[in-house]
């Protein structure tokens, strides 16, 4: 888990990655009976594109005995379009009724486990909608939103890439270049979805699309720390997407239970760099 922050009162609201769903650490999590785990619609979609009553059974294997501690995301799409100036974050990210769909689908796969041909037909439907609007939402964030990764490092010298390399203290010119140029990608997002307008940065590091864009310049560094290695397949480029998409949502919260590497780094990343950004945006707006 990484970045933990509690709240006055001692509960967490931490986003869980897919890969610790059936995990103890969860488990252990929500014993504590005031922990919430937020569930973003990208680790849905992973359990839906299984399209397996055993796959959902092993998903809910944990959160089925603490309904009521669980917080269900809406979509991506539906939290980028939020105006931090006038909707509650994260509040507005959570769908309602959580604890009794929760119950409701737990009850519905033991019915279709059970042979009820109706409701495994129902499961199917969602599942198939479900991973319809994840594919459409990555084939998106490929071709159209972000630049290609050697598009992004280009803009650093041979000097500044050693430095990445080296992972040594980043330059007044290199801090300038990520954090410039991730309010380009941010502006290039509003442009192509204009549900919110383009805010000023003081207002802009709250929305999603910021912090996705500055998490996709720190995914640039990753990619540079290690060896700029092409990407051939296209399946790798969208886990790295949604492992962004997660570390997004989880900057809202307090924490990202992940045991994946590069998830964690960009999650704890992330966080450092919106505190610089709100910092930097919080002074300019008082000049």
């Amino acid at each position: 888990m990484s970045e933990e922050h509690f709240y006055e009162d001692g509960v967490m609201q931490v986003v869980i990655d897919s890969n610790m769903m059936q995990s103890a650490e969860l488990f252990e999590y929500l014993s504590d009976g005031a922990n919430v785990a937020v569930l973003p619609d990208y680790v849905w979609a992973e359990c839906y594109k299984q399209q397996s009553l055993v796959a959902v059974q092993s998903f809910l294997s944990v959160v089925r005995y603490f309904p009521d501690q669980i917080a269900v995301l809406r979509s991506g799409k539906q939290i980028a379009g939020f105006d931090p100036r006038t909707t509650r974050f994260p509040k507005a990210f959570e769908l309602e009724n959580v604890p009794t769909d929760l119950r409701a689908m737990e009850t519905a796969v033991d019915q279709a486990t059970a042979g009820a041909a109706a409701v495994l037909a129902q499961l199917r439907e969602q599942w198939d909608a479900a991973t319809a609007t994840m594919d459409d939402m990555l084939q998106g964030a490929e071709e159209d939103i972000l630049p290609s990764l050697p598009e992004l490092a280009s803009m650093f010298t041979a000097d500044e890439l050693g430095r990445c390399r080296r992972k040594e203290k980043y330059t007044p010119a290199m801090t300038e270049k990520v954090f410039g140029t991730a309010f380009g990608i941010y502006e290039h997002l509003v442009e192509i979805d204009p549900r919110v307008p383009l805010l000023p940065p003081r207002h802009a590091v709250e929305t999603f699309y910021y912090r996705f864009a500055l998490g996709a310049m720190l995914h640039c560094i990753w990619w540079i720390r290690n060896g700029s290695q092409s990407i051939s397949k296209t399946e790798r480029l969208r886990n790295d997407y949604v492992d962004l998409g997660l570390a997004s949502c989880a900057t809202y919260y307090d924490g990202f239970m992940t045991n994946d590497t590069k998830a964690a780094w960009l999650h704890n990343e992330l966080a450092n760099a919106l505190k610089f950004a709100q910092a930097e945006a919080a002074a300019h707006s008082s000049r």
